[in-house]
């Protein structure tokens, strides 16, 4: 595989019947896959970047790259902190899911996802995790209700469900992506 161009894509290409799906993108020499993590641009200077979890990926008729992802949110982005102590590099996987350019993807985020929260040996005095891993997620995020949850074996693994619009179980239309700040989406989940 040769990554000279900027973006492109990676895999046999799969026709639906409004959009073709494929196994992988590349963007900048980094190739994205199905689970990885990645830091997407925010609309506005001084603002964190997003992190989001890639679902699916497809060109619309278009040729507009688009990707589905999961968003993380960070503690301060939401209003109801989980009980228990909280990491300032911890992230929270929600169930909130969106379609994006991939032209919005910056590069790679190292996210260590586990099923409890780590020790103070696993991450807290571990340099060698803190050189690989930019942030550690432990539980799920459930933006409608506010409420948490431990991460499953499922979610860690990334899940193998139906594309977007196959007509599988729980598949759905991908939306137009969003163009929301952090802001506007911990307000919209806690209506």
């Amino acid at each position: 595989l040769m990554l000279t161009e900027k973006v492109g894509w990676v895999g046999k290409p799969r026709p639906g019947d409004k959009k073709t799906f494929y196994d992988a993108f590349f963007k900048h020499g980094e190739v994205f896959r199905k689970g990885d993590c990645a830091y997407l641009k925010p609309p506005e200077e001084g603002v964190d970047p997003y992190v989001i979890r890639i679902e699916s990926m497809w060109e619309e008729k278009s040729g507009e790259m688009q990707f589905k992802g999961l968003w993380f949110y960070r503690p301060y982005e939401v209003k109801k902190r989980p009980p228990g102590p909280v990491a300032d590099e911890e992230l929270f996987l929600s169930d909130w899911a969106d379609a994006n350019p991939v032209e919005s993807v910056m590069h790679k985020a190292k996210v260590l996802l586990l099923k409890a929260p780590p020790s103070e040996d696993q991450w807290g005095a571990s340099a060698a995790s803190r050189k690989i891993f930019s942030h550690v997620c432990c539980r799920s995020f459930f933006v409608r209700s506010g409420k948490y949850a431990p991460l499953t074996e499922k979610k860690i693994r990334a899940t193998d469900g139906p594309e977007p619009g196959s007509g599988g179980a729980g598949s759905s239309e991908a939306s137009a992506p969003k163009k929301e700040t952090s802001k506007e989406r911990v307000e919209e989940a806690a209506e």
